[in-house]
């Protein structure tokens, strides 16, 4: 995203400057840098004694989420099975985006550039034989 950062709003590439990149702004940078905090909040309520409005609360977001979800499987025709896990991904994979998502603002702050982290080739791969592995005519 910091890479076409200069597209953003740009009237040459209508569809990356209006879609695209906001989309990404919003959804992968600006919603899970906040999600620690509303994870927070809602234990602080659960501790305040706050349980069925919390409760209540939350489990109107899972299942907006849910729904979200089930449209977008539906849209692309593919089976709705995955969704089974969301709780969980949404509980892990939430924060490991949030993690990768502060560790690219950080980056794009300092000014460094991030790339694929290629690896250094270095010639000296040795194969050894398995004999478990080896067909036999």
């Amino acid at each position: 995203m910091w890479k076409h950062k200069r597209a953003f709003g740009g009237r040459k590439h209508k569809a990356l400057g209006f879609m695209a990149l906001p989309n990404m702004l919003l959804f992968q940078f600006i919603f899970p840098l906040f999600a620690p905090f509303l994870d927070l909040l809602f234990v602080l309520r659960l501790c305040t004694g706050d349980v069925k409005h919390s409760v209540l609360l939350y489990g109107c977001y899972f299942i907006v989420d849910f729904l979200v979800c089930l449209v977008a499987f539906r849209l692309e025709r593919i089976s709705s099975k995955p969704l089974v896990a969301l709780v969980i991904q949404r509980i892990v994979y939430r924060y490991l985006l949030l993690w990768v998502a502060w560790k690219a603002v950080l980056a794009a702050l300092k000014g460094t550039r991030v790339g694929w982290n290629k690896l250094k080739r270095s010639g000296n791969l040795q194969v050894t034989r398995d004999s478990s592995t080896e067909r036999t005519g």
